[in-house]
């Protein structure tokens, strides 16, 4: 029995002795084991989880030991300071358990990643919780400090210190170069005086500011005599090591509850006149001379800001991953749901997961899933490269490549999870609004993953403007800076006259390179648009910031989007492929997989590729008649495929998405030993009260 099981059954037991409901064994879910492609389980994860995998495990198996502690009942019982307190105490444990050290981060800069995407697949608050202080306060200490400041990361990495992230201000989220924090340098004392001149300056929504942190690293306008020298970055600290009290010259206070993730204590903090000493600034590229003077290695401002920002980096990475878990465990539980779900049917009730119209609403968003965690691996990997450039050489082009790739996979991601955890609770009906099931929680926790790391629609403009670049390389007879933008071409009118080369079904399957050469020729249309559109804005406005502007509403965040598809395409291709070299079967469902992947988004999106005459009518009822394919023949292996890549029940900790298949057992268990089930109203006196004044 798994501790989940048996926590479930002790409810039951405390709460009212025995069960009242009279429920028969259900083995609808093991029946559907049995069904679909018999791949290899093993193989099929470690394809897509990567060399981090191990670490993971370890943390999940710590978690399954310690049910009194992990029981998902905390979260829906606990107040928000006993949320907050109960995070702590999770992250206290695991670290001692599975500890994390310097060590661990030089040796490969994924281990912090993925450190804390191993909570997240229990709960969504508890990564954030971790990547506020490891990934961006401990980053920018990283990737902004010199030696001076490597003590600081020292006492970072062993939780001596807890630090939190001060970019985002009441009046600025996106538009970081705006802040209005100033940093004033008074050379007399070699120190900054650090001041909120308004109200709108005042650092917002900071995660771990609110009760936790005790030290900040603080984006503020570095001002030396009458020059504003634009953002900078300082470290200092905020509360008293020993005592916790607010630092004088600070004023700190919680922002309130939130629509989620309310284990967080986000906050704010206004400065008036705060010294902080020379050796705050964290002075990689920029620095004061001793005579005063500002200097820095990084002479184009803009080029300086945006090495401001390097801290972000593995912050989005982070994000995307987070919120992949979240979608993997929404449809773990809506598939495994619609097995041992039955209604209707000829013959008796039929499990609604073989009805054809439940797996297309669920398979395109397993496709999604799976894709995700195939990009994630390669950016991962993409990170791992280019590791040492974000310190030393932020300008570098692979620092640029995986600065734009990570722009759109982290706004796809983040929307894949938020709408396909909502069809899975449309899905799973009246049964998935329980508070049992967790859809609510994983809606509400995800739904902040959209904005914040970057704005989702801000973030595809940089992705754009990379591709753009690239293309005017291109026009200028140079090499294009990214290998994943290889096929860009000049000869548009080549790309507007290509027609789609297929004409059945049989074509389409197992030729993968087919189908994504339609994502490619996408992305060279759309290139194609926004040049145009971007020459006709030149004439008619004065600026180039103006006229790029005001083209974003037309193509350009289009071609962001289509960019990503491929990218995330091509990712999970490859992972397909390279489980075909060891298990045929394992491979074939990867490609079938990456298959319903490309033609959901063509699908979606055959307006475009009509329009252009690319596809025939015929052909596009073909790409439609296959995705239903696809979902129907994807359905049939997906109890399996949530198996082997979804997260165990201790991790997931949803009633209609246990691995036993007991769902209603499961269910009414969890009602009848829920506090207050059988206790009467206490206000009760109010009911008598209506009664009778009416």
């Amino acid at each position: 029995m798994s501790d989940v099981r048996g926590m479930l059954r002790l409810q039951t037991l405390a709460g009212h002795l025995s069960g009242s409901f009279t429920l028969k064994p259900q083995g609808e879910l093991e029946a559907y084991r049995k069904r679909g492609v018999q791949f290899d389980p093993a193989l099929f994860q470690a394809t897509l989880e990567g060399p981090t995998l191990p670490l993971r495990k370890r943390i999940h198996a710590f978690i399954a030991s310690k049910p009194d502690l992990f029981g998902w009942k905390h979260y829906l019982e606990a107040s928000r300071e006993g949320y907050r307190e109960q995070y702590v105490k999770q992250i206290y444990a695991v670290l001692q358990a599975v500890p994390l050290t310097k060590a661990m981060d030089e040796a490969d800069p994924r281990t912090i990643m993925s450190y804390s995407a191993a909570l997240g697949a229990h709960e969504p608050g508890l990564p954030v919780r971790l990547s506020v202080h490891l990934l961006l306060y401990g980053d920018t200490l990283k990737l902004l400090g010199t030696a001076k400041h490597s003590q600081l990361y020292d006492r970072m990495i062993t939780f001596k210190d807890y630090g939190c992230f001060c970019m985002t201000e009441l009046g600025h989220g996106s538009n970081v170069s705006k802040v209005e924090t100033t940093a004033t340098y008074d050379h007399a004392s070699r120190q900054f005086v650090l001041n909120s001149p308004v109200g709108t300056a005042a650092k917002w929504w900071i995660g771990a500011l609110g009760k936790t942190a005790n030290m900040a690293v603080v984006f503020a306008q570095l001002i030396i005599g009458e020059t504003n020298h634009g953002v900078h970055v300082f470290v200092m600290p905020i509360r008293d090591y020993s005592t916790h009290d607010v630092l004088s010259g600070l004023k700190i206070g919680d922002c309130g509850p939130k629509e989620g993730l309310n284990g967080i204590d986000n906050g704010w903090m206004l400065f008036q006149n705060y010294r902080v000493p020379y050796d705050a600034l964290l002075d990689r590229f920029s620095q004061i001379s001793a005579d005063g003077k500002f200097k820095s290695s990084i002479k184009n401002p803009e080029k300086r800001f945006s090495a401001m920002l390097a801290g972000l980096c593995r912050g989005r990475i982070s994000v995307l991953w987070i919120t992949e878990e979240h979608l993997r465990n929404a449809l773990t539980v809506a598939i495994r749901y619609g097995a041992v779900r039955r209604q209707f049917g000829p013959k008796g009730e039929t499990p609604i997961l073989d009805y054809p119209v439940y797996r297309y609403r669920l398979m395109p968003h397993l496709a999604n899933s799976v894709a995700s965690c195939a990009a994630r691996e390669v950016l991962l990997a993409m990170f791992h490269t280019c590791n040492q450039s974000l310190a030393h050489n932020p300008e570098a082009p692979e620092v640029a490549e995986l600065h734009a790739i990570i722009s759109v996979v982290k706004p796809l991601c983040s929307w894949y999870s938020q709408r396909g955890i909502q069809e899975c609770r449309e899905a799973t009906g009246g049964s998935g609004f329980s508070g049992f099931t967790r859809f609510g929680q994983w809606l509400v926790d995800n739904d902040v993953n959209s904005t914040w790391e970057g704005d989702n629609w801000v973030l595809l403009q940089q992705t754009s403007k990379y591709i753009l670049k690239n293309m005017e390389l291109l026009v200028k007879g140079k090499q294009v800076q990214s290998r994943w933008l290889s096929f860009l071409s000049l000869n548009s009118e080549a790309v507007n006259r290509a027609k789609a080369r297929f004409s059945s079904k049989a074509e389409l399957r197992d030729n993968p390179e087919l189908l994504k050469t339609l994502l490619v020729h996408k992305v060279q249309s759309l290139v194609g648009k926004c040049m145009m559109q971007l020459q006709r804005a030149a004439t008619q406005y004065s600026s180039q910031a103006e006229s790029w502007t005001r083209t974003q509403v037309g193509f350009f965040n289009k071609l962001a989007l289509a960019f990503g598809e491929f990218f995330m395409a091509t990712s999970l291709l490859n992972h397909a492929e390279t489980a075909r070299t060891s298990c045929t079967r394992t491979g074939s469902i990867l490609l079938r997989i990456s298959e319903l992947y490309i033609c959901s988004k063509i699908s979606h999106d055959l307006g475009f590729f009509r329009d252009h005459d690319y596809l025939s009518t015929d052909q596009s009822l073909l790409i439609q008649d296959y995705e239903r394919d696809l979902c129907e023949e994807v359905g049939e292996s997906s109890v399996r495929i949530v198996d082997a890549y979804g997260f165990e029940d201790h991790l997931h900790s949803s009633v209609a998405g246990m691995r036993d298949g007991q769902l209603y057992r499961n269910y009414t268990d969890m009602v009848e030993g829920w506090k207050g089930t059988f206790e009467k109203a206490p206000w009760l006196g109010l009911l008598a009260e209506l009664r009778k004044a009416f």
